[in-house]
Parts: C-alpha cells; structure tokens; sequence
C-alpha cells in the first residue's frame, strides 16, 4: 500500500502544478477572491454527495477535524491565488519546493526527531534547486510581494501536510465524511471571505469570460482530487517524505506555465529544476522507512505538540477558537498519541 501512496501523491505535484497556470490565466477575469470561491464551489459540488451518502457517521469530531483541515488548506489556496495576482505562475510554483526542507525542520525543532543525512541533504538540495529556479526567470513579472505571499503558502501547504497526517488517522470510516466536510468547509470560508471583503457582486457568469472550463478543472483536478489522496493514503507515508513528493510541483508548474501561458526558462533554470528531481529522488528511495516519523519522544501527536509551542500556539489558537475548539489543550497524559 505504501508503493500506491508514493505512485498517488507522485500524481499530486503534476495536479497542482498545473494549478499556477489555470489560476494565471483565470485572473484576468476575475480577482483572487472571486477565482478561489468559484473553483472551491465546483469542488464542493461531489462533496455534497459523499455527505448525503455517509452523514449517519457524522459526529462532533469528523466535523471539527473536517472544518479545521478546510480552513488550513483554505489558507493555503487563498494565498496561491493572491501570489498568482502580483507574480508568474512559474515563480509562484517554485516556491513549494522547499516544502520538504521545511517539513524536516518543523520534525526537528517541534517534534525533537533525529533527522537522517538523507533527508538533511535532500533539503539542502531542495533549497539550491529553488533558488537557481527564482534568478532563473527568464520573463519576469516576479513581485516582491507575490513572492512574499508565495513563500507564506508554501509554509501553510507544510503545516497542511502535518494537519492531514495527525486527524487522518482513526477510523477508516471517517475519512469519506471527514474529506466531504473539509471541501465543503473551504468552499464556505471562500464564500464568506468573498463577501466580507465586497466582491459577492462579482460572482456571476458574465464575469468570467470564457475561463469556466479552467474553473471547473481547478476545482475537480487540482483541488478535490489531491486533497482527496491526501486524506485517503496520508496514514501510509510519513509526512516529511509527502513534502519531498511535492517539492517536484515547481517543475511541473514550470512546464505547463511555458505550455500553455508561455513562461520560459533559462538553461540555468533547469538546470535548478533537476537538482530539485535530484533530492527528492534521494529521499524518497534512500530514506529509511520511519525515519521521519513526526511523534516525538513522548508520544505526543501534532495536535499536541503545536500547542504547547509558543509561536505556533499564538497562531493557532484563534483558528481552533473559531472551528469549535478544535485544538483545545489536551489534559490527557503525555503518553497518549493522537488527539481526540
């Protein structure tokens, strides 16, 4: 099972790499706001089907972990698109490639996990390939600023990863009405942060031109088909080995930015995109199994372990407040795993 969880998420990058250029192009039509509610609606739409045929599993806790990954993910996809709005679609997919290097350092330094010289060296490797990608740019259009919003969302689609792999586990019956809950979570932030923000008037057909095809193909393909996979086969790989997976997402999305919007590279640019191929090759077949688990040396679960880190506690907390309390502080004892 776990060759097939390697095999799918290998299908994740290619999905949402081609992300960048749907995403690109869709903005000429319409702002981030309105782009991100339109695409989240059609994913949300086979949702809905998934839960009206398992919602006799509903409970508090499938709600409150569905709700809690929709609005993590949410971030995630609402920062892509704004990152999209002030930069190319290739240099906004670069920027998931030092995915895996973060997800090493968040099991370091949160969870206190030894971190093997593979991995180390493929992040390293992750890092260098990402960087002669960005001065590599051939046609511009690189902002400050969407640079900036593209590394917030490469961090936030990280913390997802860990978020997926701890309140994925339990229950295998959980998961369909888990995922349906998720979808259609991120559909209403989108929803509710399109009309907060006064663009609810943009929300009509006439105001999409002739990108409703690549609306539709956002929301199906790049949206409910990876976190689908995420949340069905996360149990069977470990999440730092899922980041290496993805760092492979600025490749593709370098490709199909130059297929379809024309985005160019230099020599040197590819020459960065194979030593991103490179690391994520060494880690993924030359990590040991279980290496890069994210329980530390207590047992304690991501849940867990995020609120009793400071830094991390002040960012999460008003997000758990507002889904329910989806992370409130564990007084079981440390030796338990997962949270609840």
């Amino acid at each position: 099972m776990r060759t097939i969880a390697v095999v799918l998420f290998s299908l994740n990058p290619i999905l949402w790499g081609s992300f960048y250029a749907a995403g690109k192009y869709s903005l000429t039509f319409a702002d981030p706001f309105v782009f991100s509610t339109a695409e989240l609606s059609v994913a949300a739409l086979p949702a809905l089907v998934i839960l009206a045929v398992t919602w006799r599993r509903l409970n508090f806790q499938i709600i409150r972990r569905g709700v809690l990954l929709g609005s993590v993910l949410y971030a995630g996809v609402l920062t892509s698109t704004w990152a999209l709005a002030y930069t190319t679609a290739t240099d906004t997919a670069f920027y998931p490639a030092i995915n895996g290097f973060v997800a090493a350092l968040i099991a370091w330094l949160v969870f206190r996990k030894p971190v093997g010289w593979v991995t180390w060296c493929a992040g390293l490797m992750s890092v260098l390939g990402a960087t002669m990608l960005v001065s590599q740019v051939a046609k511009g259009g690189g902002h400050l600023l969407g640079d900036g919003i593209g590394l917030a969302a490469a961090v936030i689609y990280t913390v997802y990863i860990f978020c997926a792999d701890e309140l994925s586990g339990g229950d295998k019956r959980s998961l369909l009405p888990m995922f349906a809950i998720e979808v259609i979570a991120m559909a209403v932030l989108s929803a509710i942060a399109t009309v907060a923000s006064g663009h609810a008037h943009k929300l009509s057909g006439a105001s999409f031109g002739n990108v409703w095809p690549w609306i539709i193909y956002a929301g199906l393909a790049t949206t409910f088909l990876p976190t689908a996979i995420s949340i069905f086969f996360q149990r069977y790989i470990s999440p730092v080995t899922v980041a290496f997976l993805y760092v492979l997402e600025p490749v593709w999305g370098a490709l199909i930015a130059h297929l379809g919007l024309g985005e160019t590279l230099t020599i040197g640019g590819y020459v960065g995109g194979a030593v991103i191929v490179s690391g994520a090759v060494l880690n993924t077949c030359l990590a040991r199994p279980g290496a890069d688990s994210v329980k530390d040396s207590r047992g304690m679960g991501f849940g867990e372990l995020i609120l009793a880190t400071p830094l991390l506690s002040s960012i999460v907390r008003p997000l758990a407040a507002s889904v329910g309390h989806a992370f409130a502080p564990s007084r079981r004892p440390a030796t338990l795993g997962r949270i609840s």
